[in-house]
């Protein structure tokens, strides 16, 4: 974005130079009208001077996010200032300096000012971009962080179902692996976050649909599982005899349907859902 916003200005400045012949100015109205003085265009000079020192510190107080990617042409304007000063100054010494000297000089110093006022337009403008870009990644990564948390609780309450119904299912190894899958996705935000703080740019939205339907797959796997524990505690059950009593404590001959108690003879006790 940064880097969008300098091409840009780069490619204005190259056409921001006026086109007349320093002849040309020395002829118009607003030369003729400053006349045709060293010592005005010393203090002409020294006012570009206090532009450009003002322009630095501005760019540093009022964008500072992007302040760095327009040093580089402050600097060139500064360096051109110093040249013009020299020529000036040899001019005058040489007892050259005439009309065709100060228009050309004027015709500098005023692209000078006319550029400085340039760089503050488009880095004020660079730094609104920078600032609602930052604001957008800010959304972004909240949104990613919401739907993680979404997941977890989403897994939370899978887990407190295969508990209560599956009593004597063994769900580690699914948890196992659903905690990895979250882990990795949490993960992935946090990388992608860190990297939009350190290099810039655009933040990636991390947590898609299709991570959604993996995980729904996941837990529907967990249930199969679960499920298939409980066939297992069924036909057990035939094999072993045991008493069967609903949860209110009711004798029942068969399974029914729910929350199934049986109590075998030796005392143990076992839970069975059936659906």
């Amino acid at each position: 974005m940064k880097k969008f916003l300098l091409f840009t200005f780069l490619f204005a400045y190259s056409f921001s130079l006026p086109v007349f012949s320093a002849e040309e100015y020395a002829t118009s109205q607003s030369i003729s009208s400053r006349g045709n003085d060293y010592d005005e265009l010393i203090h002409f000079i020294q006012q570009v001077q206090e532009e450009i020192d003002r322009t630095r510190y501005i760019l540093i107080e009022e964008t500072p996010d992007v302040a760095e990617y327009f040093f580089e042409y402050i600097e060139k304007m500064q360096i051109e200032l110093i040249k013009v000063y020299e020529i000036v100054e040899i001019e005058n010494e040489q007892g050259t300096f005439d009309e065709n000297v100060y228009a050309e000089v004027y015709l500098i110093l005023e692209d000078i000012i006319h550029n400085l006022r340039y760089i503050m337009d488009a880095a004020y403008e660079a730094q609104d971009q920078f600032e609602n870009q930052v604001e957008e990644n800010q959304m972004k990564y909240q949104e990613d962080r919401e739907k993680i948390d979404k997941l977890y609780f989403m897994f939370e309450d899978a887990l407190i179902e295969i508990k209560e119904n599956y009593e004597n299912f063994d769900y580690l190894p699914f948890a196992e692996e659903i905690e990895y899958f979250l882990r990795y996705l949490r993960d992935n935000v946090e990388i992608e976050w860190e990297k939009v703080n350190v290099e810039g740019g655009e933040y990636q939205t991390q947590i898609t649909d299709e991570d959604f339907d993996k995980f729904e797959y996941l837990i529907h796997e967990m249930f199969m599982a679960a499920e298939d524990a409980g066939v297992d505690a069924i036909l057990d059950t035939v094999k072993t005899p045991a008493k069967i009593y609903s949860l209110d404590g009711n004798y029942l001959k068969t399974l029914n349907k729910g929350i199934n108690i049986l109590i075998y003879p030796d005392g143990t006790k076992k839970k069975i859902m059936v659906k």
